[in-house]
Parts: structure tokens; sequence; C-alpha cells
């Protein structure tokens, strides 16, 4: 971590959070925000972290554990716009592969994000990095999409290419329209406002902190 623009991450964070908030982390990696999201939450609130690496998973379950959250639950799967299996790397920050060319790749299970949450409430809180599959992963929660809830989503603007979309095409999805909030620049950390039109112009690596427009 870039220990400045993950301070400045955590701020934004803090501010999406309410107390008693449902949380989606999609690519929790190692857990670190995971953890400070559960405690943001409270006991009131809930947090199921996924991701694609099995590792990942195990090593998020630690600090959960060492900080007594009891209001967590991590999972070794992936969200997608369909339910299957996908391919990845061998390796902790590892992406989907669309055409895996040797067998060192692992098969993973995935679900719609609508598919993750058809028996409980509707999560108020999406935070999403997954390496450039932001579109189908957004794909597959179209009806929690349409309850707005809150985004913190990590823009891997010059990957989405890898996947065949766009920043045009995930904003659409999105419904860029009903939000407003803040982008953080991955390697500037200039934090400003958010400008949708800017940012389709200029596809950054960035992390956007998002609220349904009142």
């Amino acid at each position: 971590y870039s220990e400045e623009n993950f301070l400045l991450e955590i701020v934004q964070l803090k501010k999406l959070i309410q107390p008693g908030d449902r949380i989606l982390d999609v690519g929790c990696n190692i857990g670190v925000l995971a953890t400070i999201m559960a405690k943001y939450t409270g006991k009131d609130g809930s947090l199921l972290a996924i991701d694609i690496f099995p590792e990942n998973c195990l090593t998020t379950s630690a600090p959960l554990g060492l900080n007594k959250l009891t209001n967590c639950e991590v999972l070794n799967i992936g969200a997608s716009d369909r339910e299957g299996e996908v391919s990845i790397q061998n390796q902790s920050n590892s992406g989907i592969v669309l055409n895996p060319e040797n067998e060192n790749m692992l098969k993973v299970k995935a679900l719609p994000i609508d598919s993750i949450q058809a028996n409980s409430k509707p999560f108020d809180l999406l935070k999403i990095d997954v390496e450039g599959f932001e579109v189908s992963v957004l794909k597959g929660a179209r009806k929690l999409l349409e309850r707005k809830p809150k985004i913190a989503l990590e823009l891997h603007g010059p990957h989405l290419k890898y996947y065949k979309t766009s920043v045009e095409e995930l904003f659409d999805v999105m419904g860029i329209h009903n939000y407003e909030g803040f982008i953080l620049h991955k390697y500037s950390n200039k934090l400003e406002v958010f400008d949708a039109e800017k940012a389709l112009k200029e596809p950054p690596l960035a992390n956007l902190f998002l609220s349904p427009k009142k």
C-alpha cells in the first residue's frame, strides 16, 4: 500500500459508512480494508468479504478474528454477470483470465451479486476492487443498483480494454448520473470532486467514492 493514498482512501470510506450498514467487499485482497469497514459499520451492521484467490480469504479471516469482529463473513468466490467458473492467476493480486493458456490457472466459482444477496437484505455499500473486471461485476448487480447503494470502486481505466469494456460502459451500467462524490487518483494522491465527463475523456486509475444524489 502507498501510505498516503491508503490513508486518504480510509478517510473517504469512513465518510461513506454509517453504523448498521450492510457492506459487500468484492475483491477483499488481504482484508485490511474489510477489517476497517467492519469496525466502522459496528455490531449492528455486517460485512461480507469475497475474493477469487483462496489464500486471500484465509489471510482476511485473520485480522477479522484478531479484532473479534463477529459481524463478518469471508467467501472464496468471484462476482460476475453470470453464474459459473472463472480462471484466475495463482497469485494474490490476481485478475480473471479470459483465455487461459496454461495449466497453472485456478478455477473459482463466480456468482452475480444479485444472487449473492438474494436471500438477505440489500447491501448499503458496494466496495469493488477487481482489476478491470468492474463492468461484469456490476452487470450482475442490476437489481441492487436500482436501489442506488453507496459505491466505493477502484476504477482500473487502463485495464478495462482487456475485458473488452470501457469507462463509458461502466458508467452506463452504474447509472453514474444518479451519483456524486469524490475521486482519488492512485499515483498523484490527488482528491477532487468526481466529474464523470472528465473521467470519460481520460480514463484514470483511481478510487471513486460515490453516494446517491439527493
